[in-house]
């Protein structure tokens, strides 16, 4: 199986996520890599609504796609990170499908 991790091409090896130069994926304690499109990494939020996530370590604290920021509505968003397209899933659980963005201004 195949994938991207912010643009970053990643291979399943049948135990975990590899990136294509065989290092482990962030997630598989690897070292976390910027988006390939906009080069910075995800920063966490502290915007009210903003929920969990497991991977910032601190509860009450939101990962944001770094080319997109907080959205106000939106319980996440990916832009695709150049590489495919990006969606934004809304505080009601609906996902919409976006564009693939091909620069960020």
């Amino acid at each position: 199986m195949r994938g991207f991790i912010r643009g970053h091409p990643v291979i399943w090896d049948g135990m975990i996520y590899r990136y294509a130069d065989g290092t482990p994926a962030e997630a598989w304690g690897g070292e976390p890599r910027p988006c390939v499109l906009c080069q910075q990494m995800p920063e966490p939020c502290v915007e009210e609504g903003c929920s969990y996530r497991p991977e910032t370590g601190n509860p009450g604290q939101w990962l944001h796609d770094p080319c997109l920021g907080h959205l106000a509505g939106y319980r996440s968003a990916c832009c695709g990170h150049g590489v495919e397209g990006g969606y934004r899933r809304r505080a009601d659980g609906k996902k919409e499908r976006t564009a693939r963005l091909t620069a960020v201004l």
